[in-house]
């Protein structure tokens, strides 16, 4: 700005040189120097404008250079604590860091007893509790076996009861059976001894005979309890019987092939017509069917 005031001012100053020099109207060249003082007074004013601008300006750059010495001091100052800081939180990381290791080392260890702890505690209840299922097994065995002993024990005493009732009810000698029969054998003399459980006598019940027999188990299901037979008896002829009992297994022993159920044939013999030991021929009857099978016995 400064730069262009001059050279306007020059440019004037020219103007009135060259005019005076042609000999112009002194009142053109008055009226040249009055433009020239009038823009020279304009310009410094405008020049001591700008000096106050510049001298405000200086002022603020002194003032702003003094904020930033003041900042940068603050700046160096602040680093320094921050450094300081940072080094001695650096110094607490690495301590804090150490006791957390240190612990972390300890709970580890703790953890680990712990375990061992609870593995041995384990292995005593795990020992203790086989040792609780051993003793309760031997104690089951102990009493079953007693129990079985109690119940020998039982079943001799009561035979033993029978054995005395029996001798009781001998009266001068005479023994009573419980049903009516016939002798099939006498297995003492006079002035002989009993020995263990021997039989004085054997006999027999003569009023029903009793004929075992077996069915295969294709035809098994044919047949029922209470079902009437045709019994074949050699030497008596022809005789009517009834079923009364059927095995609910088969027979043992047998193959696979040849699977066969006992059966048992009753016929009334009250009037003792018949003896024990006759060979039978028992014929079974499927009406449903119209089909026989006999068998032998």
């Amino acid at each position: 700005a400064y730069d262009g005031m001059a050279d306007t001012v020059s440019a004037e100053i020219e103007s009135i040189q060259s005019m005076v020099s042609q000999n112009s109207d002194i009142s053109e060249i008055t009226s040249a120097l009055t433009s020239a003082i009038a823009t020279l007074n304009a310009d410094n004013t405008t020049l001591k404008e700008y000096l106050k601008v510049y001298e405000d300006a200086t002022d603020n750059l002194t003032a702003c250079e003094d904020a930033e010495k003041t900042a940068s001091s603050e700046y160096e100052s602040a680093k320094s604590t921050y450094e300081k800081n940072h080094s001695n939180a650096e110094k607490e990381v690495e301590s804090l860091t150490s006791e957390i290791e240190t612990l972390q080392d300890k709970y580890d260890s703790l953890v680990n007893a712990q375990e061992t702890s609870l593995l041995e505690l384990e292995n005593k209840y795990q020992k203790a509790l086989l040792s609780a299922e051993n003793a309760q097994t031997k104690y089951d065995s102990t009493i079953t076996t007693l129990q079985a002993a109690v119940d020998e024990a039982t079943t001799e005493y009561n035979d033993l009861l029978e054995e005395q009732e029996a001798l009781l009810s001998c009266v001068n000698g005479v023994v009573h059976a419980s049903q009516a029969g016939t002798l099939s054998s006498v297995n003492v003399t006079a002035e002989g001894y009993l020995m263990g459980d021997m039989a004085v006598v054997a006999y027999y019940d003569t009023s029903k005979i009793i004929i075992s027999t077996e069915i295969d188990q294709a035809e098994i299901s044919k047949v029922s309890v209470g079902d009437t037979v045709s019994v074949m008896i050699t030497g008596s002829g022809m005789y009517e019987g009834t079923i009364t009992e059927i095995a609910t297994e088969a027979t043992s022993g047998g193959s696979m092939s040849n699977v066969t159920y006992a059966v048992t044939v009753t016929i009334d013999n009250s009037d003792g017509a018949l003896s024990a030991g006759s060979s039978a021929y028992v014929t079974f009857s499927y009406e449903e069917e119209g089909e026989e099978q006999n068998e032998n016995e």
